[in-house]
């Protein structure tokens, strides 16, 4: 097996994974203990460590994607490299059943997915780094499982708690339509399964199903033990939003085949929600309520990446060992009238580029839902703060401004 440039190249993008979330992680400490001299927890450091990776290769791939899209000869995507110079990747994971029409898109998803793994090894290594230190301190206080266990209390009165909170943090109303998505989706699936029998659509549309249970299963499975028990019940709303707009119109009633660029506006919506489901995460952590808004925001900004970057790996492994899968769309021919070529023109028109084009385009849009949902959560959090200045409570943290009925 040849040493290429290209397997150098990926052994310094695992490096940089590696090396990032350490990096991320002593920014987040150093930003929390100036502002309001709160330590950060073991787990919100691995947050921000490993999102602040993610939200580097994603800046990365938007960068690299720009050069190629507008400068003449510009290949940073590495669209024009041979897949022999991928033989660390295939001697790993075998050959792709996609065959040489999926190798245009190797050099970028080999480039996130080497960066991914390296923030994996390099977030699981925080944590011990963080559990050792913790130690010699006797300071337990700072680590990933305190204070998390199952509560001391009746089985009654655990019910009694999860119904005051969920009194709390959803209204009727919205406890109402998820039972309606239910029921449709219940009904999609039904008559999709009676017409075309068991295919990949009733797959889908099944496993939404169960993901519209997911809060509530999720908090009485682990009954109160670390922060899945503790989720808020609002994220369950987040999560049907993308059930209804990805699943149902998407997929049950044929959005995403007959709609204009839907796929797109759905990783626009997509990356928006993300960052919305993490800042409730965040929230429900220990000491979360004590982090500055700007280190909760880059902290939700940085969940979006994360999701970002791990769906194009799966898309890739899915077009990689699936015959007939066609995720990434390497065969992509963008119309003229589309919306990205209609505002930044026809581009350099470097051969080979629209191949990695759906890919990047996917990212693209997922950036921009992150980055406004970003900032309308960042402008919340300082009008929450600023009331609460109002009233007389000075102070940098969400500790008094933050209720679970926000």
């Amino acid at each position: 097996m040849a040493f290429s440039s290209m397997n150098l190249k990926n052994c310094i993008f695992l490096a940089a994974g590696f090396l990032l979330v350490f990096i991320g992680a002593a920014f987040h400490k150093a930003i929390n203990r100036k502002n309001n001299g709160v330590e950060p927890t073991d787990f919100q450091s691995f947050l921000f460590g490993t999102g602040f990776t993610y939200s580097v290769i994603v800046a990365w791939t938007i960068l690299s994607f720009y050069c190629d899209y507008l400068i003449p000869g510009s290949a940073l995507q590495g669209y024009g490299n041979t897949p022999e110079k991928n033989t660390l990747f295939f001697a790993v994971f075998g050959e792709s059943l996609a065959g040489e029409a999926q190798y245009p898109l190797m050099d970028l998803d080999l480039g996130m997915l080497s960066c991914m793994f390296g923030c994996a090894f390099g977030g699981a290594a925080l944590l011990i780094v963080l559990a050792l230190r913790g130690r010699r301190k006797h300071t337990p206080q700072n680590g990933l499982f305190y204070g998390y266990s199952f509560p001391k209390t009746t089985l009654k009165a655990y019910f009694k708690n999860e119904w005051d909170a969920f009194r709390t943090q959803i209204h009727p109303i919205e406890y109402l339509t998820w039972w309606s998505l239910r029921l449709v989706m219940l009904y999609v699936l039904i008559k999709r399964y009676v017409t075309n029998g068991y295919d990949t659509v009733v797959l889908q549309l099944t496993v939404n199903l169960i993901a519209t249970f997911v809060v509530p299963l999720a908090r009485l499975l682990f009954f109160g033990k670390l922060f899945f028990g503790k989720l808020h019940f609002r994220v369950q709303t987040y999560i049907n939003i993308l059930v209804f707009a990805g699943s149902l119109l998407g997929q049950g009633f044929s959005f995403v085949g007959e709609v204009r660029e839907y796929d797109k506006m759905m990783h626009l919506l997509s990356g928006g929600v993300a960052v919305l489901i993490a800042y409730r995460i965040i929230m429900g952590t220990r000491g979360g309520k004590n982090l500055s808004k700007g280190s909760v925001t880059a902290a939700s900004v940085g969940f979006s990446c994360t999701v970002m970057v791990v769906w194009e790996v799966f898309e890739f492994f899915t077009d990689f060992y699936m015959p007939g899968s066609y995720n990434q769309n390497w065969d992509y021919r963008p119309p003229v009238d589309l919306l990205f070529v209609r505002v930044f023109g026809p581009g350099a028109q470097n051969p080979g580029q629209m191949a990695v084009m759906d890919t990047d385009l996917d990212v693209y849009y997922a950036v921009i839902g992150c980055v406004l949902c970003g900032a309308a959560l960042l402008a919340k959090l300082v009008l929450l703060q600023r009331a609460r200045q109002k009233r007389g409570a000075p102070g940098r943290t969400m500790a008094k401004a933050y209720s679970c009925n926000e």
